[in-house]
């Protein structure tokens, strides 16, 4: 389902496009392209969409049509919400160490000091809340259940009956664990996202270079339309896509032996 956000000012959409990258939305015309690097300016809006594969466009005409904005603003306002759980007065007192004993009282140095030492915690919302990571191919397949009338139960049996076919990095996830407490556990975290895909943090895909080996002077591999090729390093090489090889075309291109020396790049 396409998202409208309603944007009125340069600092809602500073704030917006900050917002978006962290929930892994990507250019529609340059998907390497930072949403931050995209300038009010340039592209005046007061309308931006985004759509169901997490595409970002935008057009001013679509203000003067029939849809449900979300207004930055008030997005702005939600987030200043306290992040953290307060924990004071009384509640205190059932906060214990590892002896059994009220965590704030004690002795120091021969001094004793009392409960009200500390008058209230503040301990940050992600301890109790953690984020749920997913690759970006992950949550590619977990959009795909955006929109439909599907309960998250109903989606992991689809998930699990579809044996990898339809679903191959959720499946993998979720279903072929070293052990079943990891299945479990992944299983526990898509329910909570699927609850609220707020909490969900995309972890970038890991990239490599690789070495050709018994090459006269440092040779890398890189992809071309018809399989790999070797060149030589360039200053720009770290930032060229078809020398930047993911753990699964290393495996594709057979790689994935220890006569490749591989070395991991940044984005």
């Amino acid at each position: 389902m396409t998202k409208y956000y309603r944007v009125r000012t340069q600092e809602q959409w500073d704030w917006l496009m900050q917002w978006l990258e962290k929930q892994g939305v990507k250019c529609w015309y340059n998907n390497r392209l930072s949403l931050t690097h995209i300038s009010y300016s340039t592209f005046h809006t007061d309308v931006v969409a985004v759509e169901n594969d997490g595409l970002i466009t935008w057009n001013e005409n679509l203000v003067n049509n029939a849809h449900d904005y979300i207004e930055v603003s008030q997005m702005m306002e939600e987030s200043k919400m306290e992040d953290y759980v307060t924990i004071k007065g009384n509640d205190l007192f059932e906060i214990k160490n590892e002896a059994g004993h009220t965590a704030f009282t004690g002795r120091t140095m021969g001094t004793f000091y009392s409960d009200d030492y500390f008058t209230k915690l503040n301990i940050p919302k992600s301890l109790f809340y953690p984020k749920v990571p997913m690759a970006e191919a992950e949550k590619k397949e977990f959009d795909m259940a955006a929109g439909l009338s599907i309960t998250p139960v109903e989606f992991l049996e689809e998930i699990e009956s579809s044996c990898g076919d339809e679903y191959p990095c959720l499946f993998n996830k979720m279903f072929c664990g070293k052990t079943e407490k990891d299945n479990s556990k992944a299983q526990i975290e898509f329910i909570r996202a699927f609850a609220d895909p707020s909490i969900i943090e995309i972890i970038p895909e890991k990239k490599w270079n690789v070495k050709v080996p018994v090459a006269n002077g440092p040779t890398f591999y890189y992809k071309t339309g018809d399989g790999i090729d070797v060149c030589k390093p360039s200053p720009s090489m770290q930032n060229l896509e078809t020398t930047r090889f993911t753990a699964e075309e290393i495996k594709y291109y057979h790689l994935d032996n220890d006569l490749f020396e591989k070395v991991e790049v940044s984005e």
